[in-house]
């Protein structure tokens, strides 16, 4: 099964990124696109707001710190910051097939 899921991304990837480039309207953050592989800092998402780069359940950064979005920011103990506030119930109980759709489990 896994064997068949790592064959599926590239395949979905490659079939899936013309249509999703043309109707796609965010902006790379730090005006270009982040290197992959390499690291990618989750509080460097896209601009574009509300439904196009980022979906968040309040209008407000609750954290306050580093962007003024949506989205919540805080401070990380390690330096820097990281994307806080996580509902559970959002990213737990949903899970992606190799197409990026997700489904509930």
């Amino acid at each position: 099964m896994k064997k068949l899921f790592l064959l599926a991304v590239p395949i979905c990837l490659a079939s899936a990124a013309s249509a999703f480039a043309s109707s796609y309207t965010g902006t790379p953050y730090n005006g270009s696109p982040a290197t992959v592989p390499g690291t990618i800092q989750a509080e460097n998402f896209d601009n574009g707001g509300e439904g196009v780069a980022y979906h968040d359940d309040g209008p407000t950064n609750v954290g306050g710190v580093y962007r003024q979005t949506g989205v919540d920011i805080e401070a990380s103990a390690g330096g820097g910051y990281d994307v806080g506030w996580h509902v559970q119930r959002a990213a737990a109980s949903r899970v992606a097939d190799g197409c990026g759709h997700a489904r509930r489990v």
